[in-house]
């Protein structure tokens, strides 16, 4: 492949904007990175002057020279901040920011986790205490309580959120793809020839998952496998409390299943079920569309650190093209999971394995 040339015409440079806006070279330079350091009015100044004359900065150029400038600094400078919401949990001791960490590290930066707590810094003090320690890159993780919404003026960072639960501002976000895998996870029941499955799970995190879990059981059971008698069942509180227990296990004799499969992470539903006398996989299959702490408990394990590392390349990346403020159109990159073979989902006996549906 050729080298990529600029499209600059060969008479404009930075010097040139220079003498145009009347300012320095080092100024230019902070204005086309749309460096908060610099007034606002001069970098839309400085950068509507370079649109008009058509100056762009070489991708292969400004590459070089950011990581020169990150090579150059020992020790390595903070310049990527990981907004977490949990004062108990410093750094978040959770996959996404390992992810984010090892990422970081091999791309050149150094992520930092920061606690976003309103109450004690204001928003607009913890902007400004960013910005003088030089970061330009935030990546938010997960809301600890349902949905919400961050008031923090992003107008000079890179950011990207992990997850669905930040609804405000609109964000790039990476999070796992929930709609394909419930089908991916149903596909493979029918497969090893379940025919009678129930979804457990609990109100909230339906919610969490903007029913995307339903819905993917609903085209399912219309378009799929229209003979598959597919049912769901979910409980108001995140645990089993006693009454929902009996109802739940007198559902699950009622509707005569087979297998169960649970998305709840706060809901260990296979020791429950054990406890409940059910005979696992002997009367049930089981399986957990989350990650699972027992070994033995089949589940589609969600690539959390995956996320992570996902989440850094977008703030990276948007880094490298200087766009330092809210996408105009945000983005989301969904992944898969990954399958963990345990005992819990055998093939029926006397049913031979296939790789259609029905």
């Amino acid at each position: 492949m050729p080298p990529q040339k600029s499209r600059t015409p060969a008479n404009v440079s930075m010097k040139h904007i220079a003498e145009l806006a009347g300012v320095s070279l080092m100024t230019v330079s902070r204005a086309l990175k749309d460096n908060p350091r610099q007034s606002k009015a001069t970098r839309e100044r400085v950068q509507k002057i370079a649109r008009d004359l058509g100056y762009s900065p070489h991708p292969y150029v400004s590459a070089l020279m950011d990581n020169l400038a990150r090579t150059r600094s020992a020790p390595p400078k903070v310049n990527m901040a990981v907004l977490h919401f949990d004062p108990a949990n410093h750094p978040p001791r959770h996959d996404y920011f390992d992810g984010i960490l090892a990422r970081a590290q091999a791309l050149g930066y150094h992520a930092e986790a920061v606690l976003y707590q309103p109450e004690v810094i204001p928003p607009d003090r913890l902007r400004k205490i960013l910005l003088a320690r030089g970061i330009r890159g935030i990546i938010i993780m997960p809301a600890l309580q349902g949905f919400a919404s961050i008031d923090f003026d992003f107008d000079g960072f890179a950011a990207a959120a992990m997850g669905h639960s930040i609804v405000h501002p609109p964000l790039a976000r990476v999070g796992n793809d929930i709609y394909s895998e419930t089908f991916h996870a149903l596909d493979e029941m029918v497969r090893r020839g379940y025919r009678r499955v129930g979804m457990i799970s609990t109100e909230y995190v339906n919610s969490l998952a903007r029913y995307l879990f339903s819905a993917a059981i609903m085209a399912y059971r219309s378009h799929v496998a229209k003979d598959l008698h597919l049912v769901e069942w979910a409980v108001p509180e995140p645990n089993l409390a006693p009454k929902s227990l009996a109802r739940t296990r007198d559902w699950i004799r009622r509707e005569k299943l087979d297998a169960i499969m649970c998305p709840a992470f706060s809901l260990l539903l296979y020791e429950i079920l054990l406890e409940q006398g059910f005979d696992i996989p002997g009367e049930l299959g089981y399986l957990h569309l989350l990650s699972y702490p027992h070994p033995d408990v089949t589940s589609l394990n969600q690539m959390s650190g995956f996320m992570g590392a996902k989440a850094v390349d977008i703030v990276v990346a948007a880094i490298n093209r200087n766009e330092f403020h809210l996408p105009a159109t945000p983005y989301i990159i969904s992944v898969p999971s990954e399958w963990h073979e345990g005992r819990t989902l055998p093939h029926r006996s006397g049913l031979p394995a296939t790789n259609r549906v029905p």
